[in-house]
């Protein structure tokens, strides 16, 4: 439910007024809760998403509200949706309820993360606040694996994208490898932000020459095609162990698991909170990931795990995906396997001494504090105050 009973949000203490916008649950969205931390102490922040964050402190609106069933409804967007009618498509009654809402606001600047929120943003902002968007990852092309995606959704993704973007005061993208190509597509050179963590504490832990700890951890997404990593370990002697630590599709993970099942050496684990994810991998030796190179995204996507396992300190051993490999190789915390196949994977790492492994732990452990949120952060605020005083 929102808690707003006024939709003129008042500022704290003359702090500017803040509007963090997602389709998203803020509760389970690492990127967007860093915002909320590189702001808090500098702005009056509001949410609005399909769920709020922890702190029940933190202002909330629930973007999206169960509608009562209309067929009329629905048989009107199915026009919409067959003749390319992309902008009514958009403002369902959902968007339009939640402009409704805020069409008196007094907010300073809109945080619009992803092409699905920006359309909205602006025009809650009605040329009265500034937008900032966030595009996490290369939208036009973002599920590309999927016909159905890009039959259903892709024409006017790209649409949004071309329109919208243009407008926002400030655009930003997870990965160096999105900013040539958004910058072809929309005219607009997005800055970025990394999907880095916040800085942890640790130090890298001794390896054990009969007992090598692998882990990949993440989303379980068919397309990524993780049974690569479990085939891997069919070539891999009794030293080598791997743990899974994967949410999201529960068919898929079971696929996996059945997979794994002659293999003692594999094992799944519940997955853990994202901010607990360097703490409990600490243990481990080496982050491996094979990353399907089936679209744009995951060629040039530059995955939080990658930064997660700089804050664990521990090794990363990893296909040849453009950015990946850029990181990996930048700083020294890994190998870049020559192809995409399970044993070319497997032949890197027994072959592996344990110096080299300390070697690639410890310089996660030299890089992690330059690889956290912190730079980020700082980011962050100077881009929203620097709207701000606009």
């Amino acid at each position: 439910m929102a808690i707003y009973t006024d939709c003129k949000i008042i500022g704290i203490m003359n702090k500017p007024n803040i509007l963090i916008l997602s389709f998203s649950k803020l509760h389970s969205d690492p990127r967007i809760l860093r915002q909320y931390e590189a702001l808090k102490n500098t702005c009056a922040i509001s949410t609005c998403a399909y769920t709020p964050f922890n702190d029940g402190n933190i202002p909330f609106y629930q973007i999206y509200e169960g509608l009562s069933f209309s067929l009329l409804r629905k048989i009107k967007r199915l026009f919409q949706f067959v003749t390319r009618q992309h902008d009514a498509l958009y403002w369902d009654d959902n968007k339009k309820r939640v402009a409704a809402i805020f069409k008196n606001h007094n907010f300073h600047v809109i945080i619009a993360n992803d092409i699905s929120s920006l359309p909205l943003a602006l025009k809650i902002a009605d040329n009265k606040a500034k937008v900032f968007f966030d595009a996490h990852d290369y939208h036009p092309q973002e599920f590309e694996e999927s016909f159905k995606w890009r039959l259903l959704h892709q024409p006017s993704v790209k649409y949004l994208c071309k329109k919208y973007i243009p407008k926002a005061d400030v655009f930003t993208t997870a990965s160096e490898g999105f900013v040539s190509i958004y910058e072809k597509f929309t005219g607009c050179k997005p800055l970025v932000i990394t999907n880095a963590p916040f800085y942890c504490e640790l130090s890298p832990t001794p390896v054990s020459s009969d007992y090598i700890k692998l882990v990949s951890h993440g989303a379980a997404i068919p397309t990524r095609k993780l049974e690569l990593m479990i085939e891997m370990m069919n070539y891999l002697d009794k030293r080598f162990h791997l743990d899974f630590l994967l949410l999201g599709d529960i068919n898929y993970i079971n696929k996996l698991k059945k997979l794994a099942s002659s293999n003692i050496n594999i094992r799944f684990l519940p997955p853990v909170n994202t901010s607990e994810i360097p703490v409990f991998t600490n243990s481990y030796d080496l982050g491996v990931y094979i990353l399907n190179p089936s679209s744009l995204n995951n060629r040039l996507l530059s995955p939080n795990k990658m930064f997660e396992y700089v804050q664990a300190r521990i090794g990363a051993i990893v296909s040849p995906n453009q950015e990946i490999a850029r990181f990996v190789k930048k700083y020294d915390i890994g190998i870049v396997v020559k192809d995409y196949s399970p044993k070319s994977m497997a032949e890197v790492i027994k072959n592996l001494s344990i110096e080299q492994i300390m070697h690639f732990k410890n310089q996660a452990h030299k890089n992690a504090r330059t690889l956290s949120a912190d730079e980020n952060m700082k980011k962050i605020n100077e881009i929203v105050l620097g709207l701000v005083s606009k």
